[in-house]
Parts: C-alpha cells; structure tokens; sequence
C-alpha cells in the first residue's frame, strides 16, 4: 500500500521503468529497420526543460531551482530563448551551465519589442559584423551549447521565406564556426505540424543537412482546452518529426514539449490520470525510437488561441508523480 509522496513517486518509477524494460526486450531489436538503425546513437537521453516563474518566483532561476527541488533532480538541458538586441550568451546561461545544466538557445531575429530582422539581410551579409560578435562570445562561453537560430521560423514569416530562412540559418553557422565556436552543437527546431506537411513541408524550412546535428521538433497536447486535434500520445504527435530524423540519420531533438489536463474546469468528464500516463509514454516512446537525444519540457502557462495552456508538471498530484518516475529513470539520468 501507497502511504506517503515519496513512496508513491517510487512506485511510479518502477512501474515506469518494468513497463519500459519489457517493451524493450519484447521486440525492439528485432523490430528495428536497417534505416532506424542507422539512427541509433543516443543510447541515452539528456532530461531537460523551461521553467517559467510563477507565484513568489520572479526569474528563470529561481522557477528553475523550484521544479528542480519538486522532482528532485537538476535539469541536464536548460531552456532559454534570446532576441537580435539582447544576444546569447548572457548571465543566466552562464548560471545554468556552472550548475550543470546544458544551455538550449534559440536566438530569434527580431528584437525583444518584436522589430524584425529579415532573414534576407542576414544571409546577404549585412549583419556579419554583429554575428561575428556573437559568434566570438559563444566561442569563450566555455561550456557546451545546444542552439537553434530562430527556432520554428515557419511560425514567422515576417522574417521572410523558406529559403531565406535557410540561407540565413547557415550563414549564422557559418560565421560562427569561423570564431571557432566548437562548443555550440546545431539543430534546427520546427514545429511538429511542419513535420506532418504543414507550413510547406519540413524540407521546405530544413537548412543543408551538413549544417545541424540534431532535427528539432516543438510540439504541444492541448485537448481539450483545444477541441481539435484530439488527445494526442507523445509518439503521435512526434512520429513524423522522428520519421524525418530517422531519414536523415541524425538524432532528434525535443526542443519543446506539453501537455495538459484532460479534466479542465470547463471540461469534468475526461480522465484525470491521462497525462500521468501520457508521462510514461514519454519514456517509453523514446527508449523505443532510441534516437532522442534530448527532452525539454514546457513547465508554464503558456496562451494559445486566447486560451490559457496550463503545462505544468504539477498540475494534478498524479502527473508531478509521473514526471518525476520519468527524470529520475536510468535512461534520463
């Protein structure tokens, strides 16, 4: 019998990991196609995440030392967005990697009061100079990077099109490796729609191939606070964005990652342990694909069509539960 928080959570965790461990064994070698299997690298996966402050919590780092106290372990990857005006890296990054944790970046072209840098300057040239300054400042970080130039371009096209978004995607890599930043491993992140043929398609928005080390893919469940799509699994809702991984024989990057409540104020007849389990099939799901490199939560409310998304991991007892069975199981660790 379950009697105390701490006796549940590991409770959890060992379901989690038996659930895990005998899918694994129950096929996934002999299941794995020679393409897969060329895509099999990780043999791991990095548990990260984004914390947003909320209550008494006024800065990233104080939300982040909260989860992280909730769950019981650090972060490995930590997530924080940057604008053309207020470049990476900065102090917070600089805190985050001294205490273990991976900066993701994404550094957006337009500005923190949304002034946009079209991507067509960027790749004719006309920002190398404060490109190269960045570059150089990556460079002397003196940590490992995770970054993105302009994570899900495709949800910005006032920057511009397809193509110059690709041009300027590998122009800013360029420059970069011209300052020598070794230290700062690629991705291109899109969202998981683009993966399944919208926007274009992801090969419309995907740079040159030799440019990025990781395919990264954002993607959300927000039934039923949002009535269409339905309630998706983690696997469904990522299977394109692996499949397109899996072709290009790179590892795929999560670079975000929610999900929500089905029992809502506005909606009482959904299933109250669904994102518990919907947690578990993280693990799962990603033990199986094998090629997930990292995982980066959304711990926030975050709006979407006027509607207020409550992502939190603790949004119920159950699904704090879940979360925490699922950073603290070997394959995240």
């Amino acid at each position: 019998m379950v009697t105390t928080d701490m006796d549940r959570r590991d409770f959890l965790r060992l379901s989690l990991l038996a659930g895990v461990g005998a899918t694994v064994a129950s096929g996934l070698v002999s299941a794995v196609s020679p393409t897969r299997a060329s895509a099999l690298s990780t043999g791991s996966c990095v548990f990260g995440g984004h914390a947003l402050p909320r209550g008494s919590e006024a800065t990233q780092r104080e939300s982040t030392l909260a989860l992280e106290a909730e769950i019981g372990r650090t972060l490995g990857v930590f997530r924080r967005y940057s604008f053309w005006d207020d470049p990476p890296p900065d102090l917070t990054h600089l805190w985050a990697a001294q205490g273990g944790r991976a900066p993701y970046i994404s550094w957006h072209a337009y500005t923190r009061n949304k002034t946009v840098i079209p991507w067509s300057s960027i790749a004719a040239g006309d920002q190398d100079a404060f490109i190269r300054t960045v570059g150089s400042a990556m460079a002397s970080f003196g940590y490992p990077i995770y970054f993105s130039f302009h994570h899900e371009p495709e949800n910005d096209t006032k920057n511009g099109t397809a193509a110059e978004f690709r041009a300027a995607f590998q122009r800013v890599r360029s420059l970069f490796d011209q300052q020598g930043a070794t230290n700062v491993t690629w991705l291109c992140a899109l969202m998981a729609s683009t993966y399944k043929g919208g926007h274009g398609g992801a090969d419309a928005w995907l740079p040159d191939p030799g440019t990025y080390s990781y395919v990264g893919v954002d993607g959300y469940n927000r039934w039923p606070l949002i009535a269409t799509p339905a309630w998706r699994s983690f696997d469904k809702l990522f299977a394109p964005a692996d499949q397109k991984a899996v072709q290009l024989g790179k590892p795929l990057f999560v670079a975000e990652f929610g999900c929500v409540e089905q029992v809502q104020p506005s909606y009482t007849a959904g299933d109250p342990n669904a994102k518990a389990a919907w947690f578990q099939g993280v693990g799962q799901t990603t033990q199986q694909w094998g090629n997930v490199a990292a995982l980066c939560y959304s711990h926030a409310g975050a709006t979407f069509n006027g509607k207020l998304m409550p992502y939190w991991v603790d949004s119920s007892s159950v699904s704090l539960d879940a979360f925490t069975a699922l950073g603290h199981s070997a394959y995240f660790a």
